[in-house]
């Protein structure tokens, strides 16, 4: 005993000092592992370092995950200008069919200073030549003839805007007219902005009208051979040797703006490797340097971030859990077997590090499982019975529901044989506890068992005590 006493202290000395070692050298291990901080990201990129102080607020975000891989003042207030046109179009898409004639009227008059399609009053237009009049040449008179045709009014519309704009958790905006027209209670953020271009870009209709070089309207009521309608944004521009300088092969579309108030603006997509951005720019201060800008911020996230499919990683992952009345008959032994519930395209993205980490090291991933408490047969195919999370070092790469992955039957019970009641019988129902038909002492019982209880205790540690201190006179030290 003595000797325990003398050499425990050291004992536990040593294994204090040994896990602090133990500790550093994990720590000096995964240096190797560690990504670069977003401003070491930043300081390796000099045109996007320069660009981004040229612009008032932007944001990169990965489309399929929301992962912010940068932003500047992402949640500052900003004026959208046409960029506005996204939620017009998403908004148009919903609402009309794209063969709809629209009758245009005075709402399609704008002054020289305002990009237009070249609509007239009274003439009749399909949605689809407004559509892409509102999206590829910035018309704010197909913004106009649109609001109209689906609120009645542009104010109208304008409540459409803003209910969309909640539903899909804007909170930071509020929009007065389907163009982006300057006024000041017309407003948004870049953040807002992202939320919206990423439910757009997952609309197939909206990308394709987006990724349209160049659109032939129709003849209309009032004008034969119409001129034909060129995308603005140079991204995407690889037929035009002027804009060869911003074409990127990767680009797929959004949305330009510009006012003298919202400055430039741009909302760009690209997809490489099924890795898909959405860089968004605002109030920046030059027509051309804002593709530069999209550009280097599309490089900088393909080039220190990656992606991968949750479903490849986990999809075997399954939880195998005894079911407390199984039976012997139990063709699985009494285990049930449950599968997370992983939708097709559900992504996990972060830097190429933590991404190549993860897929080598699947073996590493933390599963921690919610099964419901009372978990008994029968257990159908499909159901769900709890939760499951899938974490990876700090990070949570998913939370979802798990599964039954077959039927369990309840072998005590037929549920094939029926026995059709008597219908001579009559089966008293239990006597209802809340009604007047209880005695009266039934309610007497339960406080009186709770006294009888603490008398007890009161006794009975009163005499413990007692008997302790005479045990301890009885045998004094010596």
């Amino acid at each position: 005993m003595g000797f325990l006493k003398r050499f425990l202290p050291i004992l536990i000395t040593v294994l204090i000092i040994f896990s602090l070692f133990t500790v550093v050298a994990f720590a000096e291990e995964g240096d190797e592992e560690t990504p670069l901080t977003e401003e070491e990201l930043i300081d390796q990129q000099p045109i996007f370092n320069e660009g981004r102080s040229e612009t008032e607020a932007l944001l990169l975000i990965d489309a399929k995950t929301g992962l912010v891989l940068h932003s500047k003042n992402a949640d500052k207030e900003i004026f959208p200008a046409s960029t506005t046109k996204i939620l017009t179009c998403l908004i148009a898409l919903e609402e009309t069919e794209m063969s709809d004639l629209v009758t245009c009227g005075q709402e399609v008059v704008f002054s020289q200073e305002y990009a237009v399609m070249g609509i007239k009053p009274g003439e009749i237009v399909t949605v689809r030549d407004l559509i892409y009049g509102l999206m590829l040449v910035s018309g704010n008179d197909a913004a106009a003839a649109l609001a109209v045709y689906i609120g009645g009014t542009e104010p109208n519309f304008a409540d459409i805007m803003n209910k969309k704009a909640e539903e899909l958790g804007m909170a930071n905006s509020h929009f007065v007219n389907p163009h982006g027209a300057h006024v000041d209670n017309h407003f948004s953020t870049a953040e807002d902005m992202a939320k919206l271009a990423a439910v757009a870009y997952n609309n197939p209709d909206f990308m394709k009208i987006v990724s349209t070089r160049v659109y032939q309207p129709e003849d209309t009521n009032i004008a034969t051979e119409k001129e034909l309608l060129d995308n603005s944004n140079r991204l995407i521009r690889g037929d035009i040797n002027s804009y060869q300088k911003w074409y990127n092969q990767y680009a797929t579309g959004m949305k330009t703006g510009f006012t003298s108030k919202a400055g430039y603006c741009l909302v760009a997509s690209s997809s490489k490797n099924s890795q898909d951005l959405i860089a968004l720019i605002f109030n920046h201060e030059s027509n051309d340097r804002r593709f530069d800008l999209a550009n280097a911020l599309f490089n900088f996230g393909y080039d220190n971030y990656d992606h991968v499919d949750l479903l490849d990683v986990l999809g075997d992952s399954v939880i195998r859990e005894a079911i407390s009345n199984a039976t012997s008959e139990d063709p699985n032994g009494g285990y049930m077997e449950f599968i997370p519930n992983i939708e097709s395209g559900t992504y996990f993205s972060d830097t190429n590090n933590f991404v190549s980490a993860l897929k080598t090291n699947t073996e590493e991933i933390n599963v921690m499982v919610d099964l419901d408490a009372d978990l008994r047969a029968p257990i159908i195919k499909g159901e769900v019975y709890g939760k499951v999370i899938y974490q990876y070092r700090d990070r949570m790469l998913l939370r979802c529901e798990l599964v039954a992955a077959y039927d369990m039957l309840d072998y005590a019970t037929d549920y094939l044989t029926f026995q059709e009641e008597d219908p001579n019988v009559v089966i008293s129902p239990p006597k209802d506890l809340n009604s007047g038909t209880a005695p009266a002492w039934w309610w007497m019982l339960f406080p009186a068992l709770l006294i009888v209880l603490i008398l007890y205790k009161v006794l009975t540690y009163r005499r413990s005590k007692f008997k302790k201190r005479k045990t301890y006179y009885d045998y004094p030290e010596k």
